[in-house]
């Protein structure tokens, strides 16, 4: 294995939601358990599956395309708060807001 940062797993539900990126589109976080699951439709649909590997609670690295890592950090609107940005040098994304009719609202 890698390195054991001492990522806590109690505050990665913050994080879970939809992230609407210019560059990617939708990226999809989801819980099982202790970890986070990433899913990019716009990867996904070149055969690409992305991995995150958590560094702190906020931080994490995204693996994909074989050697491929980009690091991405969760910030929220205020500490200790649900996560609205998901960011990196390269691609961020807002969260995105679901509605019980299953409309979106991406904020733009």
């Amino acid at each position: 294995g890698g390195w054991d940062y001492g990522a806590d797993p109690a505050g990665f539900d913050r994080h879970v939601g939809t992230y609407r990126s210019r560059e990617w589109g939708d990226i999809i976080i989801t819980r099982e358990g202790d970890t986070l699951l990433v899913e990019v439709p716009e990867l996904t649909s070149m055969n690409i599956e992305p991995e995150l590997e958590p560094l702190w609670e906020n931080v994490f690295l995204m693996h994909y395309a074989g050697n491929s890592t980009k690091d991405f950090a969760f910030v929220p609107a205020e500490p200790g708060g649900q996560s609205v940005w998901l960011r990196n040098r390269g691609v961020g994304g807002r969260r995105v807001e679901e509605f019980a009719d299953g409309g979106v609202d991406g904020g733009e």
